[in-house]
């Protein structure tokens, strides 16, 4: 088969990993050769389910196998063309079949990003996240937009409802910025704020500057502080 031929199955292969729900998330994090070779895996794979159709349509129809030749004078022509349209048909059929958010989980989950499994899981249940960055500063609050593993992540949203800082030699948790209790009086005073709030508190953050990040539960946080002074004394 001439190697301007293969160019098709090839094309069909890098749609389908690039669509699917069950590869297109691994096919985003693919350096460029390693992206080439998938798609060459699944062209080849086409090519065979092509080549087959096509033996099976010669000894049904010769006719219209005939009228193929003489519409594409190429030798290979049909079965190239065909892993094309196998590639470009298939992933919305088995996308029917498959969840997006399931597979969203399990790409997470396959590359051990212990950072994204935090975060996705306090979106998937509402819940706060504890924030410290490098500077020593700290964030609660709830993560903001959803998350495409398809891409790396460099930044990500939280919209703060306390913030504070690490004492630099103890590294004892300060508080001092409430935000709840803000957001009320703006929202009473403005409506249009419950929505524009978001907008005005939100945070960003570079996954560069966080140091650590875990969900927070703030009645097991005032247990252990109600602990602490108790502790120190004896």
């Amino acid at each position: 088969m001439p190697f301007n031929l293969l160019l098709l199955p090839l094309l069909g292969g890098y749609l389908f990993i690039s669509n699917c729900n069950k590869t297109l998330f691994d096919s985003k994090r693919h350096s460029g050769q390693r992206l080439v070779f998938e798609s060459a895996v699944w062209g080849l794979i086409f090519l065979a389910i092509s080549h087959i159709v096509a033996k099976i349509l010669i000894s049904v129809s010769p006719d219209f196998y005939e009228w193929w030749k003489w519409l594409v004078p190429f030798r290979h022509s049909g079965v190239a063309f065909g892993a094309f349209l196998i590639g470009v048909c298939t992933w919305p059929a088995v996308n029917k079949f498959t969840s997006r958010r399931d597979e969203q989980k399990k790409a997470i989950g396959k590359w051990n990003d212990y950072l994204e499994i935090v975060l996705d899981q306090a979106l998937e249940d509402t819940r706060q996240l504890m924030v410290t960055l490098k500077n020593g500063k700290v964030y609660i609050g709830f993560v903001l937009w959803p998350f495409n593993p398809e891409f790396d992540r460099k930044y990500i949203f939280i919209l703060p409802t306390v913030s504070g800082y690490r004492d630099k030699d103890t590294h004892v948790l300060e508080l001092t910025t409430h935000y709840v209790s803000v957001y009320k009086q703006m929202i009473e005073e403005e409506v249009e704020r419950l929505v524009l709030g978001v907008e005005d508190f939100r945070i960003l953050m570079p996954i560069s500057e966080i140091i650590s990040a875990h969900l927070f539960d703030s009645s097991a946080f005032d247990k252990f502080n109600s602990v602490l002074p108790e502790a120190e004394g004896q």
